[in-house]
């Protein structure tokens, strides 16, 4: 898997350096102030983030906004167009998705003068304004430099980025990051803004313990005689509840071709990564039509209470919701021994107790003998 990130680069008078970055912090707040923002001291508490780095003898001034790394380029060249326009100079939004496809756009006081950009289309030089480029890369260099930068780094985004960050003088590793990598290895390099919305909507309440799958499996290869595990992972998007219901039902039940033994869940709790543990046999029943069906009831679990995202997700909300995932996953793993070499197909229900005609989930797979 590639590379996906954004940046924008600012060029400044070095001389002026410690004024324009006072600037530049002006701007950025006044920026988001229009999108309904505040500017507040506490990261955990923030909604967005933005990161202002530089190295003390360069003239450019690198700026990573955690809602570009959503990847809008609309609204990229739309801040970068604002910080050209504010502080009366160039910029530079760059644009890397999956480190083959790359948009960088050049600003002069406001205005885009010009862009190389392989997004939609293959870049065609011939309708390039060699002339804009002048004022951002570093003296002998010229446009024609960039041209062979593109064409001799072919593969990957980022490496026609270094190319470019030794033409510009630019911080070659300023230039191939986005918010992420800033946040992780660069934090200390510069200045940290962070803003929550005015109007935050509200959110809304979660609802009873709602089920949805992580992973399922679609096939049981198994003899006759023989015995397997299947494992199943799914997570919470409801409130906490208790008690859990596993059943399996489906031609391979009713025929008696497989025989559920035994299952197991167990979760992982916060803080300490405590793993949880519950285990239950299965009980064979008929169901009003005739039909069997086996049942394994868990009446002790406390289902860990979910989250209900909202999509799409802002990048603090994604990166919150990937590094929380575990917590209200549920790992589910049932043994199943064959009476038959006979093909079939199986039902898997996993109800919550409470919510049990809402909240549960199904999913079918097939047994087969290879």
């Amino acid at each position: 898997m590639g590379a996906f990130f954004t940046n924008i680069q600012i060029k400044i008078d070095l001389l002026k350096k410690e004024n324009l970055i006072e600037e530049i912090v002006f701007c950025l707040k006044q920026y988001n102030s229009e999108l309904d923002y505040e500017p507040i001291d506490n990261q955990d508490e923030a909604d967005k983030s933005v990161l202002i780095v530089s190295k003390p003898d360069s003239n450019w001034v690198s700026i990573y906004d955690e809602d570009t790394e959503l990847q809008h380029l609309t609204d990229l060249k739309q801040l970068a167009k604002f910080l050209s326009s504010s502080i009366k100079t160039s910029t530079l939004s760059i644009l890397v998705h999956d480190s083959d496809s790359i948009s960088m756009c050049l600003f002069t006081n406001g205005k885009e003068v010009d862009s190389i950009s392989n997004i939609r289309k293959k870049v065609n030089f011939n309708k390039n304004k060699p002339e804009a480029w002048s004022d951002v890369l570093h003296p002998p260099h010229i446009f024609e430099d960039i041209q062979k930068a593109w064409h001799n780094n072919p593969i990957f985004a980022e490496e026609f980025l270094q190319a470019f960050a030794q033409l510009a003088r630019i911080n070659s590793a300023y230039l191939i990051s986005g918010f992420e990598d800033i946040q992780e290895f660069h934090k200390n390099d510069g200045i940290a803004l962070h803003f929550r919305q005015k109007n935050k909507p509200i959110k809304p309440v979660l609802p009873l313990t709602t089920f949805q799958f992580f992973q399922t499996h679609s096939i049981l290869t198994l003899k006759k005689g023989e015995s397997s595990k299947l494992d199943f992972s799914f997570w919470n998007r409801g409130d906490s509840s208790k008690g859990i219901e596993i059943i399996l039902a489906g031609e391979c039940i009713d025929k008696n071709l497989l025989v559920p033994k035994k299952t197991e869940i167990l979760y992982i709790e916060r803080p300490d990564n405590r793993r949880n543990n519950f285990q239950a046999a299965f009980t064979k029943s008929k169901n009003w039509k005739g039909e069997y069906f086996y049942s394994a009831t868990i009446e002790e679990i406390i289902i860990p209470k979910g989250h209900n995202p909202q999509f799409p997700m802002k990048p603090k909300e994604s990166k919150w919701h990937s590094k929380n995932f575990v917590y209200f996953t549920l790992f589910l793993s049932i043994v199943f021994e064959s009476n038959s070499d006979e093909p079939g197909r199986v039902d898997l229900f996993i109800c919550p107790l409470e919510n049990k005609d809402l909240g549960y989930i199904h999913c079918s797979f097939d047994k087969i003998t290879e």
